[in-house]
Order: structure tokens, then C-alpha cells, then sequence
């Protein structure tokens, strides 16, 4: 028996737990939607977290929905890394739309 201290195991890979790709794209879309709703009303929150949120949301750009990444550059974009920044992704501009690949 796991204590209550003690976090549950996590299955194995591709074992039992593994979501469906439309599960995963569910399950992002409504992260989005939550982390951005708590943003556009906090912004505390936005400058403390937006940085972060920011490079997550891009990482994951190609499962959300044009609408979902839309809201993300609308709210996150000022945080995108500028041009000149090392080691970030550049691959997506302030209009969501990918950008020259870079070395």
C-alpha cells in the first residue's frame, strides 16, 4: 500500500493510461483554455507566469487548434523569445504562423 506521502506510480510507456491522440488534443485544448482564462484575469499571474506559459504552449502548438494558439499568441505573445536569444525555439512568430527554420 502507497503511503499518502508517496506519489501514485506512473504507468508505463504505452502501457495502461496512455491517452488517444484525440484524448491528448482534448486534454490540451482545455489546459489552454484554463491557463488563459486565469491569465486574462490575473495579471500577476500573466507576469510571473507568461514566460513560462509562453514557450509550454508553443511546444505543443501542433495538437492545439488554430483557435487555442490564436488565444495563446493574443495573450502570451509578448512573451515570445525575440530574435537573438539563445537557446529558445523560434520557430513560431507573434502571428502564430512558423518561421524561417533556424540552425
Amino acid at each position: 500500500m502507497q503511503g499518502l506521502s508517496q506519489p501514485p506510480k506512473a504507468p508505463p510507456a504505452g502501457g495502461p493510461g496512455r491517452g488517444t491522440e484525440p484524448d491528448i488534443r482534448a486534454f490540451l485544448e482545455i489546459t489552454a483554455a484554463h491557463e488563459l482564462d486565469v491569465l486574462t484575469h490575473n495579471t500577476g499571474l500573466a507576469e510571473r507566469y507568461g514566460p513560462d506559459l509562453h514557450p509550454l504552449f508553443a511546444g505543443a502548438r501542433d495538437p492545439l487548434s488554430a483557435a487555442a494558439w490564436r488565444s495563446c499568441v493574443r495573450l502570451l505573445g509578448r512573451y515570445a523569445p525575440r530574435s537573438g536569444a539563445r537557446g529558445k525555439d523560434h520557430r513560431f512568430g507573434p502571428s502564430g504562423a512558423p518561421g524561417p527554420e533556424r540552425p
